[in-house]
């Protein structure tokens, strides 16, 4: 148990007899059950699971585009005029708003 106050609960300030201290904590109980533990569980591939977030953020941006770009659509059929300004349009502010009650992806 030394060991384990020594580099988890003190932690490891000192050079001094390093080697030693190592070897101990290595044959420790401490370090023996933590290697079993870490050796049971589930490993995951980090670069899989990335890809994987990756792919759905992806299709709920398309999701949410589509439904845009059908609002934008459906709003110039109806002859609405859009305003050129850095505020986006009342009339496709308030159609992405109720659209936003059925299509998750236009929250935001």
């Amino acid at each position: 148990m030394r060991s384990k106050q020594e580099f988890v609960d003190n932690g490891f300030r000192t050079a001094k007899n390093a080697v030693e201290k190592l070897e101990a904590q290595k044959n420790s109980e401490f370090h023996r059950t933590a290697r079993e533990q870490i050796g049971n569980s589930k490993t995951i591939n980090i670069a899989d699971d990335l890809s994987h977030t990756n792919e759905i953020a992806q299709m709920e941006n398309r999701a949410g585009l589509g439904a845009f770009l059908s609002s934008v659509l459906h709003l110039t059929k109806q002859g609405l005029v859009f305003r050129a300004n850095d505020e986006i349009d009342p009339n496709l502010n308030k159609l992405l708003v109720l659209r936003s009650l059925d299509i998750p992806e236009l929250r935001g």
